[in-house]
């Protein structure tokens, strides 16, 4: 494995170049990895979009290497730095499987299980979800309690809706039924 020059955050704010974090919690134990060209705005992105996970993050522990001093123009940027950025995030995620990586680690997209062999790719969304979380989703998908839980949806709202929608199919049913009994009356 390549030895890279390692940043303290704490002593210096580090330029755009080419970067490699991995962010840690309190006990050590490691929460994720992760590659930037703009460490500071895409740490700001990963507490907009982890909000359950990114206050465990003990920045004290926060390992920051620099792997190029070269301008990153984001994914589009064809510098080598940055093939060797990404290439060596992928090989730190395969070896040391942080649980809160969602590519290259082997765990399912909630960061909760191990993946085996047969994991499904969802087309939606091009999440990897393991049976477990699928079997979770699917569950709360047809029972409006856990859809709460899961989605965050008013349960209020949808029973209305569904009770509306069932007020309205019997009314449609008993148009049915008197349509019927007159047509069978008039055919007397």
């Amino acid at each position: 494995m390549p030895e890279y020059p390692e940043i303290n955050l704490a002593a210096q704010r580090p330029d755009r170049g080419h970067y490699v974090y991995s962010f840690h919690d309190s006990d050590g134990i490691l929460l994720y990895v992760g590659s930037s060209g703009d460490l500071w705005r895409r740490f700001r992105s990963h507490l907009e979009e982890h909000p359950g996970w990114w206050p465990q993050v003990d920045w004290k522990r926060t390992v920051v290497m620099r792997i190029g001093t070269a301008d990153c123009a984001g994914r589009s940027c064809s510098a080598p730095e940055h093939a060797e950025m990404t290439a060596y995030e992928q090989q730190l995620i395969g070896e040391l499987r942080p649980p809160r990586n969602t590519r290259f680690n082997g765990y399912c997209w909630r960061g909760l299980h191990l993946l085996a062999e047969h994991g499904k790719i969802d087309s939606s969304t091009g999440r990897l979800w393991c049976y477990t979380c699928q079997r979770d989703r699917q569950r709360a998908t047809y029972d409006p309690v856990k859809q709460k839980a899961y989605r965050g949806a008013n349960v209020e709202k949808i029973r209305k809706r569904q009770k509306r929608y069932d007020a309205a199919r019997s009314e449609r049913l008993k148009v049915r039924r008197a349509a019927a009994r007159t047509n069978a009356w008039e055919a007397i």
